[in-house]
C-alpha cells in the first residue's frame, strides 16, 4: 500500500495573504487541490493525508470536497485505520492537524500511514509536478531504494560568505562553490514508510522548534546515516513562495 502526505500547514505571509498558503488560488483553484490531485488522479497512491493548520481542518476538507474529493477529517490519529474508509470507487483524502514545524507536521501525517509500505511526502506549495517525476520516484522504490528525492542542477553561481562587514549590510565573500555536485531539492520525496517513521521517531526532540527542525525529510535520513538517491526533477515543480512565483504559476496553469 502507498500513501502520500501533503504538507499544507504553512501561512501565506510572504505571498501577501492572510490565509494558509495552501488555500491561495491559481486560476480559481487552490494550491491544495492541485497538489492533492497529483496523487489522486495519477492513482499512484491508495490514500492521501493532508496536514493542515489545527484550526482549519474542516475548512480544508470542505475545499477538497467542493473540488470533488472524498475527504475526511481525522482527529484521533493514534487509532486511525485506513481500511475503515477505503472503497473501490475513490481514493480517500484524510485531513489532520499539522504541527509547529514542517517536521512535526510530517510526523503527525505519518501516524495515519502506519498501514502503508511506501509514502510520498509533498509540499502543497508545489502544485504543478509532472507525472514523469512521480514515475521516476516510483521506479526507484520498485528497485528497492528506501529514500528517493527529485533534484535539479544548480544554475546560479554560488558564493560562500562570512559574517556581515562592520557597520554595513554587506557580507564578505570567502569562496566560490563548485556547482558540479550541488542540486536543488524538490518534492514529492519518496520513502519506505518504516524507514521514515523510524528517523522521525529518532529526531522527534527537534521537531517542535522551527529554527532547528528538518526542512525536508531526506535530511533526517542523511542525519541517521541512511542513503538517499536523487532522480531528475522538473522546472514545473517550482515552489510558490513569493508574489513573483504567482505570476509564473498563473502562466503555467493557463497552459495546463
Amino acid at each position: 500500500m502507498r500513501a502520500a502526505i501533503v504538507t499544507a500547514a504553512g501561512q501565506g505571509t510572504r505571498l501577501g495573504y492572510n490565509i494558509p498558503k495552501a488555500l491561495v488560488c491559481v486560476r480559481e483553484k487552490t494550491l491544495l487541490s492541485y497538489s492533492v490531485g497529483l496523487f489522486v488522479k495519477s492513482k499512484i497512491c491508495d490514500f492521501v493525508v493532508v496536514t493542515a493548520p489545527g484550526d482549519a481542518c474542516e475548512e480544508f476538507a470542505d475545499v477538497l470536497r467542493c473540488d470533488g474529493y472524498v475527504c475526511h477529517v481525522i482527529e484521533d490519529v493514534k487509532n486511525f485505520t485506513v481500511h475503515k474508509y477505503r472503497t473501490s470507487e475513490s481514493i480517500p483524502v484524510f485531513v489532520c492537524a499539522g504541527g509547529r514545524s514542517r517536521q512535526e507536521s510530517v510526523a503527525h501525517g505519518l501516524e495515519l500511514c502506519k498501514e502503508s509500505v511506501y509514502v510520498y511526502v509533498h509540499d502543497a506549495a508545489r502544485p504543478f509536478v509532472p507525472l514523469s517525476v512521480l514515475q521516476r520516484l516510483e521506479s526507484a522504490l520498485c528497485a528497492g531504494i528506501s529514500a528517493a528525492i527529485p533534484v535539479m542542477p544548480v544554475t546560479d553561481t554560488i558564493k560562500q560568505v562570512s559574517s556581515r562587514v562592520d557597520g554595513h549590510e554587506w557580507e564578505e565573500v570567502t569562496a566560490t562553490v563548485s556547482r558540479d555536485f550541488l542540486r536543488s531539492v524538490q518534492t514529492p520525496q519518496a520513502f519506505s514508510t518504516e524507514v521514515l517513521r523510524n528517523v522521525h521517531q529518532k529526531y522527534k526532540d527537534t521537531a517542535d522548534d522551527e529554527t532547528i527542525s528538518a526542512t525536508d525529510d531526506a535530511s533526517l535520513i542523511e542525519q541517521a546515516g541512511g542513503k538517499v538517491i536523487a532522480v531528475q526533477g522538473s522546472e514545473f515543480s517550482m515552489k510558490i513562495t513569493r508574489p513573483l512565483d504567482m505570476v509564473v504559476a498563473e502562466y503555467i496553469a493557463e497552459r495546463m
